[in-house]
């Protein structure tokens, strides 16, 4: 999943990506895991991490950042459906 950003990323002192079904946090990705450049932020997930979802539910998806100076912004919630998976387990 990729953010483009109305700041450079190197402002963010922390972050995180979120992957929520149900108000529950199923993912959750800390900004040290993802690939940060200028104004672009990317999330990798997993088959592991995708797996973890329920399937033909509502993921709500939500970008949470820190920046150097102490402020804290969410984005607005990303509300994507998830379809089934073609596998029970990993492969």
């Amino acid at each position: 999943m990729t953010f483009g950003l109305p700041f450079d990323t190197e402002m963010i002192d922390v972050g995180y990506v979120t992957v929520q079904q149900n108000k529950t946090t199923i993912i959750e990705k800390p900004l040290s895991t993802c690939e940060c450049e200028g104004s672009v932020l990317s999330a990798k997930f997993t088959q592991e991490d995708t797996l973890k979802l329920s399937s033909f539910s509502n993921a709500e998806i939500r970008l949470v950042v820190k920046f150097m100076g102490g402020d804290r912004i969410e984005s607005f919630e990303i509300i994507e459906r998830v379809k089934d998976t073609s596998k029970e387990g990993v492969i």
